[in-house]
């Protein structure tokens, strides 16, 4: 059996753990974590009588195509300049590279935003089950679990894996 001490440093260290993801989940360069990309969503197209194309003079054959009415994310750092060219960012290929990446949430913002966040039992319990089960060993905090029937055997579950993990 652990001792209190043991399961104290656990939490901690998973608390720590947790809060090094969530700071490099919202700070790595991906396109949704830059300031200077914002998403265009276009009007939907309305398609007008079928001979709408043919009435346009044409000196060659051209090929339209009509897609889905998607999302499209744009790079919009130097949109104040003439000579911006309107980017399209939307994937880490794109974004990683990119030299005027610059994050929306400062480090400092996302620290305190994970403690708010942490002092929520339902959103330990939702995002991290494993702090929230050794708390609830401690009682520390304890979780308000809604329906027991649903999570009462996930609950159980787990506190045998982890038990069976740290006897070994």
């Amino acid at each position: 059996m652990k001792k209190l001490i043991e399961i104290e440093n656990r939490i901690s260290k998973l608390k720590a753990r947790n809060k090094r993801k969530y700071l490099s989940d919202n700070t790595s360069k991906l396109p949704h974590n830059c300031s200077f990309n914002h998403e265009y969503i276009p009007k939907p197209l309305s398609y007008g009588k079928e001979y709408e194309f043919e009435i346009a003079p044409r000196k060659s054959n051209s090929l339209v195509i009509i897609q889905e009415d998607l999302p499209v994310k744009i790079c919009m750092y130097g949109s104040d300049s003439s000579k911006w060219n309107g980017d399209i960012c939307d994937d880490e290929t794109v974004s990683s590279p990119c030299p005027f990446f610059k994050p929306v949430h400062s480090e400092e913002e996302l620290g305190k935003e994970y403690e708010e966040n942490t002092l929520n039992n339902e959103y330990v319990y939702e995002n991290y089950p494993e702090v929230a089960a050794l708390q609830w060993i401690l009682d520390n905090e304890p979780i308000e679990i809604y329906s027991i029937k649903q999570h009462f055997i996930s609950l159980y579950l787990f506190l045998f894996n982890w038990f069976k993990y740290w006897i070994k």
